[in-house]
């Protein structure tokens, strides 16, 4: 095989392993269920728990930490369950996931 093929190969088959490797995650678990109240501003960098790629991996894992802590994953009152979607229960349970966050000029985290 000519060299300049096999050259070309090598560095398309490493350009190809190395794209996984730079792929930005979506969801952004942050977890403050440690602390004595839910803080008024939850989106913050001292909350960040982890990066997944779909919202099922974050919620998991938010639940896996909870539980790993001793919180029960049924805090919540009846009435909060029945009016809530998933992502909302999980805010009142210590945790949230949010998607595409990205920290501005300030150091401030926006999520869509």
């Amino acid at each position: 095989m000519n060299t300049k093929v096999l050259t070309l190969l090598v560095l398309c088959l490493g350009i190809f392993s190395l794209s996984g490797c730079i792929r930005t995650p979506e969801w952004t678990l942050f977890y403050y269920a440690d602390q004595a109240k839910k803080p008024a501003n939850p989106i913050q960098a001292d909350y960040i728990a982890g990066y997944y790629d779909t919202l099922e991996q974050c919620q998991l894992k938010g639940d896996g930490m909870l539980r790993l802590s001793g919180k029960s994953l049924v805090e919540i009152d009846k009435q909060a369950l029945e009016n809530a979607t998933a992502i909302p229960v999980a805010i009142e349970k210590g945790y949230q996931c949010e998607q595409l966050c990205q920290v501005d000029d300030e150091n401030v985290i926006h999520c869509q």
